[in-house]
């Protein structure tokens, strides 16, 4: 997913952080005008923090 979304130019890498293009920007609000059921913001945010939380856990531990 993080491949894709670099590759298709919606995203770049700065200071280890992702940061939104324009084109990601346009993207993104498109979706959520024409496909508000499809993408729930909070739901992500939470997904993603437990995935990072769980990369993070594994990575310290060895």
């Amino acid at each position: 997913m993080i491949r894709f979304i670099q590759r298709r130019n919606y995203v770049t890498l700065d200071d280890k952080k992702f940061v939104p293009t324009e084109l990601g920007e346009v993207v993104l609000k498109l979706i959520l005008e024409f496909f508000p059921e499809i993408i729930n913001i909070d739901f992500l945010r939470l997904k993603w923090k437990r995935i990072w939380m769980k990369w993070k856990r594994e990575r310290l531990t060895g």
